[in-house]
């Protein structure tokens, strides 16, 4: 099995912690209405520093790893961009 990254842009919908937030509003072509998306200080960030000053409401790119779960898809982000 060979994984891709992949990249997609959406809202923050809640913050749950210090590194991971849900992001709604996403393209049409998404199977799902919302995702979770993880961070870790790792994650790349531009025009901001890491952990990134996030608000409900703002609008994100997020480029990472996208898993199939029980509950909402997980994003493993390895890029979080502010818009």
């Amino acid at each position: 099995m060979r994984l891709k990254s992949g990249a997609l842009t959406g809202r923050v919908k809640s913050i749950l912690n210090a590194t991971d937030f849900v992001v709604d509003s996403l393209p049409g072509n998404f199977p799902s209405a919302q995702i979770q998306a993880r961070t870790n200080a790792q994650t790349a960030s531009r025009a901001s520093l890491v952990p990134l000053p996030l608000n409900v409401g703002d609008k994100v790119s997020l480029s990472g790893f996208l898993l199939k779960t029980t509950g909402d898809p997980v994003l493993l982000a390895e890029g979080v961009r502010k818009r």
